[in-house]
């Protein structure tokens, strides 16, 4: 048998990482994941909100052209005295699904064209994505051949995301 030869075995000359070593890495590890993700996070937010507010632009612009059209080849223009919120006055759509007096309406945060007691939306609903809605608001000018026209598209909680104003000169009074 042999005896310590006087040598004491230290530290170093273990293989090996010590615990605080392990406890370092692993804190540094889940610092750099935790933000990682929140990078991730804060980029997909800021994804979706650019997404909506292009939708909303798109939603608006196709709203405008679509009233447009029925309004400038519309017919029998005139102010409703019963019509209620912004819109007020009936005329002939040139639209071949109505084909009666009809007036634009705002409901349940859609713009519908409705003809005794029907009603039809200006474009599908399927157009309305991620919670948006629209609100459309109309004046006759008081010569009778101009109207001014308001569509604004905005979220659940009133937060306007798109808006366009414009005038549209009837072809017919």
């Amino acid at each position: 048998m042999k005896a310590n030869s006087g040598k004491k075995m230290t530290r170093r000359s273990q293989k090996g990482f010590t615990l605080v070593e392990l406890l370092c890495a692993i804190v540094v590890c889940l610092l750099a994941t935790s933000l990682a993700t929140l990078a991730i996070d804060m980029s997909s937010k800021s994804m979706n909100q650019q997404t909506r507010e292009a939708e909303a632009q798109t939603l608006c612009s196709t709203l405008s052209t679509a009233i447009s059209d029925e309004l400038r080849f519309g017919r029998n223009f005139e102010k409703d005295a019963e019509a209620t919120g912004d819109v007020n006055f009936s005329y002939f759509s040139a639209s071949r699904k109505l084909g009666n007096n009809c007036r634009v309406v705002n409901q349940d945060g859609k713009i519908l064209l409705e003809a005794d007691g029907s009603s039809n939306p200006i474009v599908p609903g399927t157009a309305y994505t991620h919670n948006v809605k629209a609100r459309c608001s109309l004046t006759l000018e008081d010569t009778g051949d101009v109207v001014t026209a308001m569509v604004c598209v905005y979220t659940d909680n009133d937060v306007v995301l798109a808006v366009n104003n414009f005038k549209v000169l009837l072809m017919t009074k």
